[in-house]
């Protein structure tokens, strides 16, 4: 699974269809360049990155229409990068403190 995704300028984590609706979305807006532009992020800024957003993936697939078990398998995966990510947020915070840069993508994400 890991294989078939890829990193996009941020840093997060994309799979087929999400990665062809932002080209789609670059190309209507004439800046496919900028899309695909490169962020230089600490690697640990960028593993939390791609932790946050596997915890915002989750938080936005429950639902209480899902099966039981489901729904189980869902707050676990929350409940494991969610709290990841809150505890790599603090400290990222305190490690970065003064990189504007790191303080800006850390402020994307709040848990």
């Amino acid at each position: 699974m890991a294989a078939a995704r890829k990193i996009n300028r941020t840093g997060r984590m994309m799979e087929g269809k999400m990665k062809r609706q932002l080209l789609a979305l670059c190309l209507s807006l004439g800046s496919a360049a900028a899309c695909f532009a490169t962020e230089s992020l600490p690697p640990d800024v960028s593993a939390f990155i791609n932790n946050a957003e596997e915890c915002q993936h989750f938080a936005g697939e429950w639902d209480s229409d899902l099966s039981a078990a489901r729904q189980k398998e869902v707050e676990k995966a929350i409940e494991l990068t969610c709290g990841k990510a809150r505890e790599e947020k603090e400290a990222l915070q305190i490690k970065y403190k003064g990189n504007k840069q790191v303080e800006e993508r850390l402020a994307d994400y709040a848990f």
